[in-house]
C-alpha cells in the first residue's frame, strides 16, 4: 500500500490525529501485514515522519519524509 501524504492537516498535528494514525497503521501493518510505504505531503513535517525509519527498515512499514533522490527498496517488499 502507498500512502501519499498528507497524513495530517498541519505540521504539528493534534494528539487525536496521531492516535488515529497509530491505530490505523497498527491494523494495516501488524494485523493485516500489508507492506506499506508512506510519503509525506505538504502539511506533514517530513523530518518528524522519518524519526522511526531505522527501526522500521526491517518491517513491512517504510516512511519517507524527505526526498533523497530515490526510495530504497526495503526488506518490507520481500515480506
Amino acid at each position: 500500500m502507498v500512502i501519499s501524504g498528507d497524513l495530517y492537516d498541519r505540521v504539528v498535528p493534534p494528539a487525536e490525529a496521531i492516535n488515529l494514525l497509530n491505530e490505523t497503521l497498527s491494523k494495516i501493518v501488524l494485523e493485516f501485514r500489508i507492506p506499506t510505504i508512506i510519503i509525506s505531503g505538504n502539511h506533514d513535517s517530513a523530518e518528524r515522519l522519518e524519526f522511526l525509519n531505522g527501526i522500521l527498515s526491517g518491517m513491512v512499514l517504510q516512511i519517507e519524509g524527505v526526498l533523497k533522490g530515490e526510495v530504497k527498496e526495503g526488506s518490507f517488499i520481500k515480506y
